[in-house]
């Protein structure tokens, strides 16, 4: 299977990850065989800018009049507020539209998206690079890029990747970085930790494992408060 059609050379940055410890962070690979791909982390300059609440694209996170489970779901993806749709476009998340789009998207259309500048493809194609045989630690290593950048939504790549794994699965590393995304100001983020079905002692280790991870993952990112109305 051709997975990536360019292959885009791998930081030799080396970081080590092992399946059974979350706190670190996985050596890249720098087989060329291997997919590959390199965004280059973006500064808190890059960060987009919301002047006006009524920006069309801030708008779209706004969850819709007629969708009454929006608010009382929680949805991670929709604002209930211009405030807080603003805030989701800050941090690199995409709208509840966005993100279907993109989870049905291919290795290489994602690819394409990321190299446009799109915060969220970005953190969709490193999720799938560490999903697939031998990509583990590419994927994670830009996952890990995309978190130091200030992109919070990529918290929620690093679970999936430890919540769906077949190698490196692990619902205790997956809750943790759930974890971390909520002491950086989301915390809409537990409710997808609820999801995950484990145990209080498992909640616990989650916990404190987030708190190693978060002075490994978020660098200087200061915690950014999702607005609650």
């Amino acid at each position: 299977m051709v997975i990536i059609g360019a292959a885009l050379t791998v930081s030799c940055n080396r970081i080590e990850h092992s399946a059974g410890n979350a706190d670190e962070v996985p050596e890249r690979a720098t087989d060329s065989s291997r997919p590959s791909g390199r965004y280059m982390p973006r500064s808190k300059s890059d960060e987009p800018t919301v002047e006006r609440a009524t920006d069309p694209k801030v708008s779209a996170y706004l969850c819709s009049p007629a969708d009454s489970d929006c608010r009382v779901q929680g949805n991670p993806f929709a604002a209930s507020s211009p405030s807080e749709a603003a805030w989701l476009m800050a941090h690199g998340y995409p709208t509840k539209e966005r993100y279907d789009r993109l989870a049905d998207m291919s290795l290489e259309q994602l690819q394409a998206e990321a190299a446009r500048g799109d915060r969220s493809a970005a953190v969709f194609y490193a999720q799938k690079v560490a999903l697939i045989p031998e990509g583990f630690y590419d994927g994670m290593g830009m996952l890990h890029d995309e978190a130091v950048a200030g992109n919070l939504f990529a918290y929620y790549g690093l679970s999936e990747v430890y919540r769906n794994s077949t190698e490196h699965k692990d619902l205790v590393a997956s809750a943790a970085y759930l974890r971390v995304a909520y002491l950086l100001g989301d915390w809409k983020s537990t409710n997808r930790i609820g999801q995950l079905g484990l145990s209080s002692v498992e909640l616990a280790v989650a916990d404190e494992r987030a708190a190693s991870l978060k002075i490994t993952f978020s660098g200087n990112v200061e915690p950014s408060p999702r607005p609650l109305e």
